[in-house]
């Protein structure tokens, strides 16, 4: 997954393999008690603390829990050894806007295939003559021979580039095609949240003696959800790119991965109106009062989960590498008004979207990478396919089907000095 720390978070939906296996344990009163245990496959990536994959990690080095109680490991295997049993033959009917549907067969070799997804939409609009040059060093330096390429660009709607080929030539064209495209919008996080403090401010009633900002709870509301509506058609269309460009890869036997250049739009933008109030207003009601408003879970975050199940099903790895920069500097007032000391909702904005790609990324066995130079965000996302796994674990009766359950693996790496601390990762996990 991302790279591996204390505390990383990711949510990602997992289908049990196969049928329940039934274990019978023998009592002394001579009666067999039935226990249904279910096997759960699921991809990880397990990284250093300098994001480099650990290759030699062993089934008994890795501890899965949930709610303290460990969980018996039933293997883990390097994901090569895992594609090395797909069969040779594949077969593709690309399924993406504009009725393509183009069949694509290999026999007799075993290929892989990489999809490119060039975001237009949300990527940094600067250097983009240098990201070119950069994918195409990675195009003719790394990828190994065999590897077939896909290339997939998104400027609001979905654009199928070029399928699957190992026609170098072609790959380099399509590439510069995606590239070239024009968003439809501008990615511009300052002038967004500054816009989005201004129509708060007109929301203030009065200020105290020690000069705080008193809100009209129903202005604060209304402003919200304006924002909130103004950027779900961005995130739903985002999310429908990345699924559509799964499906591109769905068909296919053998390692499938997509490697987006990408910043993305947070699927649920609560967390930075919530900041941007709270730096506004300061805590209180009106921040208790405005997350029952905004509720949670709904729209674009079950496009979210959608793809995480959908990503899975078709063992597609997503990795992400984005090229902007983080904010140099919060906003700390606006129209003469300083904000609350701490708050920072403009850094909060550029995390917000960050978060959901390392899900993504980490649900499906992905790495996420913020570089502003794309030649070593890819050369990282290489660097770290060498800890990518399968792990197969068993839950019993107690996790509950259709239950969203969270299970913590954690392992120390073997080449870390023994006084560093174990790596540790949180899934919040749906078992079906």
């Amino acid at each position: 997954m991302q790279r591996l720390c204390a505390g990383t978070l990711a949510t990602i939906l997992l289908t049990p393999a196969g049928t329940g296996i039934r274990a019978q344990e023998a009592q002394d009163t001579g009666i067999k008690e039935e226990v249904s245990v279910r096997l759960v496959q699921m991809p990880i990536l397990a990284t250093d603390r300098q994001g480099r994959g650990i290759a030699d990690l062993q089934a008994n080095e890795i501890v899965v829990e949930h709610r303290g109680q460990k969980l018996k490991v039933a293997y883990l295997e390097p994901a090569k050894a895992v594609e090395e049993r797909e069969a040779l033959d594949a077969r593709l009917y690309v399924e993406a806007p504009g009725g393509f549907d183009v069949p694509v067969s290999s026999t007799g070799l075993r290929s892989s295939y990489v999809i490119f997804f060039i975001d237009v939409d949300n990527d940094d609009t600067l250097r983009k003559d240098a990201a070119v040059e950069s994918m195409l060093a990675f195009l003719q330096g790394t990828l190994e021979p065999g590897t077939r390429v896909a290339v997939v660009s998104f400027d609001g709607e979905v654009h199928l580039e070029l399928t699957f080929t190992d026609d170098r030539s072609a790959i380099s064209g399509a590439l510069r095609q995606a590239w070239a495209r024009h968003a439809q919008g501008r990615l511009d996080l300052r002038g967004q949240v500054r816009q989005f403090l201004g129509l708060l401010d007109q929301c203030m009633r009065t200020t105290d003696q020690f000069d705080r900002a008193t809100a009209d709870q129903s202005c604060v509301e209304q402003r919200s959800m304006e924002y909130a509506e103004q950027l779900r058609p961005r995130a739903e269309a985002f999310l429908t790119a990345l699924a559509q460009t799964v499906r591109v890869a769905g068909g296919l036997r053998g390692p499938k991965s997509i490697v987006a250049v990408s910043h993305g739009i947070a699927a649920d933008s609560s967390t930075e109106i919530l900041e941007a109030v709270r730096s506004v207003y300061g805590p209180g009601d009106a921040i208790t009062n405005l997350q029952v408003h905004l509720g949670f879970g709904g729209g674009p975050k079950a496009k979210l989960n959608e793809l995480l199940g959908l990503a899975l099903r078709n063992k597609v790895t997503l990795h992400f590498v984005d090229r902007t920069r983080a904010p140099s500097a919060d906003i700390d007032a606006t129209k003469g008004h300083p904000l609350q000391p701490g708050s920072r909702p403009l850094e909060t904005a550029y995390t917000a979207a960050q978060e959901d790609l390392k899900e993504i990324a980490g649900s499906t066995g992905g790495v996420f990478v913020p570089s502003p130079d794309l030649a070593k965000g890819l050369a990282s996302v290489r660097a770290a396919q060498a800890g990518s796994y399968e792990l197969g674990f068993y839950v019993g009766d107690d996790i509950p089907s259709t239950s969203l359950v969270k299970i913590v693996i954690s392992w120390k790496a073997p080449n870390e000095p023994s006084s560093d601390p174990v790596h540790n990762l949180t899934v919040v996990t749906q078992i079906k």
